[in-house]
């Protein structure tokens, strides 16, 4: 699967929210770089 590039989108919601993924396995290297950037 390959995913299209990200987008801004303007909505009317009056409600923001944050998303969160839970990340079940992947390349040690990369999830470790990630953790260390988003502690």
């Amino acid at each position: 699967m390959t995913w299209g590039p990200l987008q801004t989108v303007n909505h009317s919601y009056e409600c923001t929210f944050i998303l969160e993924l839970s990340i079940q396995g992947g390349n040690p290297e990369l999830l470790r770089w990630v953790e260390e950037k988003t502690e």
